[in-house]
This record gives C-alpha cells, sequence and structure tokens, in this order.
C-alpha cells in the first residue's frame, strides 16, 4: 500500500539524505485511537540554511527541507543529516511523484472573509507575523528554535484543535517547540514561503512576510495549498508511512462523502475497500491515512473532526467547514446534494 519516499539533494556535498532511527512516541494521551502527533523537525531548514544558504540558487521546484538542528560541524560527504541530529525532518515532496496541486483550484478570497476564521493554520500564521511585526522580532535558540517565551504565548493565543493552554500545560510547565507540533511545521512554512527569515540569533520578517501579515486572504492562497500540497506530512507524523493515493482523488472523494458528515473508518473504507479503525489489526494504515491526508485538511481549516467514544472504542467524525465550500472548486461539485432545511 505505501510507496518509497524519495528525498531531494539539499546541498552538492550531500550525495544522499536518507531517514533513520526511530520516531518519538506522540503527546501524552494520544494512543492508538488518538491524532498521530510525533515529534516533528521544522526547525530542521535552519541552521544549515542559514549556513549554506546563499550558495543555493533559489528556485520553485521542492527541495529536501530537511536539515540538522544541530551542525556545529560542516557535514561530510554521505553523510545523512538525520544522522547527525538525531531527529527527525520535514521535508517538500517533489513535484509530480503523488502530489497533484495543480488539478485543485483554490478560490480567491477576500481579506475579510468570514470563513477564513476556520483555518487555525492561518491564524497561527497571522498571530506569529503580527508578534513578529510588533516586537520586531522573534528570539531563537542557538539550534534556531522559537525560544520559550514565544512558545508558550503561541500555545495559549493560537487556540489549535485538540492542543489547548490548559492540556498542553497539564502535563509539562516547560514547552519548547517541538513539543508543539504545529508550531515548528509553521515555522518551516515561513520559511520555506520567505515570509521570514533568521537573522544571527532573531526571526524577523521579510518586506513579503510584513506585507501578507495584514492581508489574510493572500496569506491564505499562498500558505495553504502549498502545506497541504507540497509538504511530506508523513515526515513529521509518528510513523513513517504514507497512504497509496492522489490529492485529486482524495479530495474529490471526500468533498461528496462528506457534505454531510461522515467517520473517519468509513472514508478510508471508501478509499481502500478494508474497514480499518483505529482498533483493529490494520490501525497503523489508519494512522498513516488520518495523519497525511485528514489531518492536514484540518489545520489548514478545511475539515473538522470530533471524537466520540461509543461502546469501548473511539470514533471520529470528518465534517466539511464553509471554508470548504467557499475555497474549494472541485470536478465533483456538480455531484453534491443541497442541505435541507427543517
Amino acid at each position: 500500500m505505501y510507496a518509497p519516499r524519495p528525498l531531494a539533494l539539499l546541498a552538492p556535498n550531500i550525495e544522499k539524505a536518507t531517514r533513520t532511527g526511530s520516531r518519538a512516541e506522540g503527546d501524552a494521551g494520544q494512543g492508538a485511537g488518538g491524532t498521530c502527533g510525533g515529534i516533528g523537525g521544522a526547525t530542521a531548514i535552519l541552521r544549515l540554511i542559514d549556513e549554506i544558504g546563499p550558495q543555493m540558487p533559489f528556485s520553485d521546484e521542492p527541495t529536501c527541507c530537511g536539515a540538522a538542528r544541530r551542525t556545529g560541524r560542516p557535514l561530510k560527504a554521505r553523510e545523512s543529516l538525520v544522522t547527525i541530529s538525531h531527529c527527525p525532518v520535514i521535508i517538500e515532496v517533489p513535484r509530480g511523484l503523488w502530489q497533484h496541486p495543480n488539478m485543485i483550484e483554490f478560490r480567491t478570497l477576500t481579506d475579510d472573509h468570514p470563513d477564513l476564521a476556520y483555518s487555525p493554520l492561518l491564524r497561527g500564521a497571522l498571530l506569529t507575523m503580527q508578534y513578529a511585526q510588533k516586537h520586531g522580532s522573534i528570539a531563537l535558540t542557538k539550534n534556531k528554535a522559537f525560544k520559550r517565551v514565544f512558545v508558550h504565548w503561541a500555545v495559549k493565543n493560537f487556540d489549535w484543535p485538540g492542543k489547548s493552554a490548559e492540556k498542553m500545560f497539564r502535563y509539562n510547565k516547560v514547552i519548547n517547540e517541538f513539543d508543539f507540533p504545529p508550531l515548528e511545521v509553521l515555522h518551516l512554512l515561513l520559511i520555506s514561503q520567505r515570509l521570514g527569515r533568521h537573522f544571527k540569533d532573531e526571526f524577523r520578517l521579510t518586506k513579503r512576510g510584513t506585507e501578507l501579515a495584514q492581508a489574510p486572504g493572500r496569506l491564505f492562497a499562498g500558505l495553504i495549498p502549498y502545506f497541504v500540497f507540497r509538504i511530506d506530512h508523513a515526515s513529521y507524523a509518528r510513523f513513517d508511512e504514507r497512504p497509496f493515493g492522489k490529492w485529486d482523488v482524495w479530495m474529490n472523494v471526500i468533498n461528496v462523502e462528506a457534505d454531510h458528515g461522515t467517520t473517519e473508518a468509513a472514508l478510508f473504507e471508501t478509499f481502500y475497500g478494508e474497514p480499518q479503525d483505529w482498533h483493529t489489526a490494520g490501525w497503523r494504515e489508519m494512522a498513516a491515512f488520518s495523519s497525511c491526508v485528514l489531518r492536514p485538511l484540518e489545520w489548514a481549516g478545511l475539515l473538522i473532526e470530533t471524537r466520540e467514544d461509543d461502546v469501548g472504542k473511539q470514533v471520529c467524525h470528518v465534517f466539511k467547514t464553509p471554508l470548504w465550500r467557499s475555497a474549494l472548486k472541485l470536478e465533483t461539485d456538480d455531484m453534491l446534494r443541497p442541505l435541507s432545511v427543517q
């Protein structure tokens, strides 16, 4: 069911980037029935790109965004980035392999469109950019992660689904960037989209970032398609597995199946013909589908998930948000049934 994951080269002196080591367990309380949220590596781009970035030509073609958090010395030839850091990396998927972003059309939304409020990722990006704008910068650790002062502020203000401040601080009094995966991913996105940059030990907005910090519609149009279609979501999930499929198929089918609500297990069975769930033998396949397809769409604000206990098992209900209907134009739109009004 799973295809091998291609990795692109980051720099000429690295012949091959490999994925090694095991992935750490997810947040406390997230067992087989929870969302797969392992420790990511979004700060992965950071120190190495600061050091060798000027030597790399910029282009629109995706590259491996993985780099070690800890690179106190130059990389040796044939040495894996992950071997140095002993931590996972977040990677862009080379175009044309399993993503088909050009087949999904996003409508242009105005900056004051009310449905933009449904996107946690957009909200987090705006808050981060406006924080940097207000304070001039955001302090970084020596490993190029956001310092705890900002991380704690982000946990309290992002209002992230399933990661409330009360829940996060219940088990940890001190939270680092890697303890809050949405912020780690967002940090990578802001750098890779050239909305921010690292200057010495600070994160600062670029001119483009300063402009888009006050333009939610334009920021959504650039950030969300890039996040959904160009990031390898398995690279920051708990397991190093990715489901077989293409985004144009996933989204056109979900458009119909989730129009009036469905469940995670029902969607999985629709795509793969196997009735798997978190309590069955194929729960890892369900985990790959959930973390690589459903969770990115939830973070983007296009889906919303609610979980409830049902006779000893957890059922995940999936619904399209108003933002899905406002932002997406799909081939299966003409198959949708109008909502009945009682």
